[in-house]
């Protein structure tokens, strides 16, 4: 096998995996919301791909989860104050997401559409969205934290705000692909 033909294999192999990365599929985001009693926060991330094209991540409980979800990921974690205490649920605990993609706010409702979360796991519950804006005296942002045992809710009108996250583990992989191929054609010449 001649080395140029050897190069050329090498670099399909290695494009290769660089393309078929699972990092590259879905992407991750963080989100953060203020405005609770007491300075109390809710912070997150999620990570989800538009599969369907219709410009949002989508997940509505059991029949989401598994091939083909549209959202992999989720966690949110609530800093506590003196109505409810701090917690962190996962996605187990959600119940329905919908994000449009590349919106800079969930729940913001600018569309018309509906946006929001749902996380409920039987001890609490938070709800962002236009479906709860009710709970917070018809305000189109809208947030409410629940705990189920003391019957407590703290509420907070500041739009969720979502951050997409760099992928660094695709860096390291184009890095040792560049360095693999730099190798090889260094050793060809000499």
């Amino acid at each position: 096998m001649t080395m140029l033909k050897f190069n050329n294999i090498l670099l399909a192999a290695v494009l290769g995996l660089f393309a078929a990365s699972p990092v590259l599929a879905a992407t991750t985001y963080t989100f953060s919301q203020g405005g609770f009693d007491e300075g109390a926060t809710v912070t997150g991330s999620f990570t989800g791909e538009d599969l369907d094209s219709d410009g949002q991540i989508v997940f509505f409980g059991d029949e989401s989860r598994g091939p083909g979800a549209e959202l992999t990921a989720f966690t949110l974690t609530f800093s506590g104050n003196s109505l409810v205490g701090g917690f962190t649920v996962g996605l187990s605990d959600l119940f329905g997401f919908v994000w449009t993609v590349g919106s800079a706010f969930i729940g913001d409702d600018a569309s018309g559409a509906a946006e929001g979360i749902g996380v409920d796991n039987g001890l609490i519950a938070y709800y962002v969205g236009p479906g709860p804006a009710a709970l917070c005296d018809g305000s189109q942002v809208c947030s409410s934290v629940e705990d189920f045992s003391s019957g407590e809710i703290t509420e907070s009108i500041e739009a969720v705000q979502v951050n997409p996250v760099p992928v660094p583990a695709a860096f390291p992989l184009l890095a040792g692909a560049l360095g693999v191929l730099g190798f090889v054609g260094r050793r060809r010449r000499n």
